[in-house]
């Protein structure tokens, strides 16, 4: 079901970030799964995937990952996926807007709740906007983000006129960088600041700070970026993943390391 384009900004931490006073950070980093989407998208999203439009009407299984479920009523849910997939109209370039993924296990998988709001609301004050992670299925995870739309802050439209309509955009064109693969999340944030002084036409190590840096997981351990980098981590629990409490949360954190 498409969320109503305005009704989803409407949250007190929304008002007060859109309304401060103070400076924002200069990049909000994102890790993927269990912080944008509750799954891990190498173990947990079976493929083929494709998206669901409002319109569409299937009979999804959610509880395909519980132990109860024997080997026989897998098969038998797989073949009921695939009819269903089949009988599904196919994808519009131009007319379709997705806001939740079927999976070829018959599971229908969407952002956290909030998700949708922050990265809108993010983009639309120009901060950049980073995902780092470890996935395993870097190919799948860019194809779910190019299959979930934002409804997008008001004053983004005449930023992206090029999409199919002009309240929606796939998530994947509001996040200007991903840093994914094996290695510590350290590496990927030394990789992403190596890449965005390569795009500075000043070079200026002084413009991409660390410490301008806020970075949201769903893993403890990844602190050792704050602790060896400057960067402000801010944990989120697989319950809620990202969210404006959190989100709120981690401006406070980082208006107090800059003295604000």
């Amino acid at each position: 079901m498409v969320l109503p384009h305005t009704k989803i900004y409407d949250h007190p931490h929304h008002k007060t970030l859109d309304n401060t006073n103070l400076p924002l950070p200069k990049v909000v980093v994102l890790d993927l799964d269990y912080t944008l989407w509750p799954c891990w998208c190498d173990t947990h999203v079976a493929t083929p995937i494709r998206g669901l439009a409002a319109s569409d009407s299937v009979d999804p299984q959610h509880n395909l990952l519980d132990s109860k479920n024997t080997k026989k009523s897998l098969r038998k849910a797989r073949r009921t996926a695939k009819a269903s997939l089949k009988s599904l109209p196919a994808e519009s370039a131009t007319s379709d807007i997705y806001t939740s993924i079927l999976d070829a296990d018959h599971n229908i998988w969407e952002f956290y709740p909030e998700v949708p709001a922050i990265l809108g609301f993010l983009k639309s004050k120009q901060v950049k906007i980073i995902t780092a992670s470890r996935t395993c299925t870097p190919k799948l995870a860019q194809k779910m983000l190019k299959l979930l739309h934002i409804p997008l802050y008001p004053n983004q439209h005449d930023d992206l006129l090029e999409h199919q309509s002009p309240e929606f955009a796939p998530a994947w064109d509001l996040i200007d960088h991903s840093e994914w693969g094996t290695g510590s999340k350290i590496s990927h944030f030394q990789n992403l600041q190596r890449h965005l002084l390569t795009e500075d036409d000043n070079n200026n190590e002084s413009s991409w700070k660390f410490t301008d840096m806020i970075f949201f997981d769903d893993e403890y351990r990844n602190i050792d970026v704050q602790h060896n980098l400057g960067v402000v981590f801010n944990l989120v629990t697989e319950a809620r993943g990202l969210n404006w409490d959190e989100l709120m949360r981690a401006m406070q954190s980082w208006w107090a390391l800059n003295g604000h």
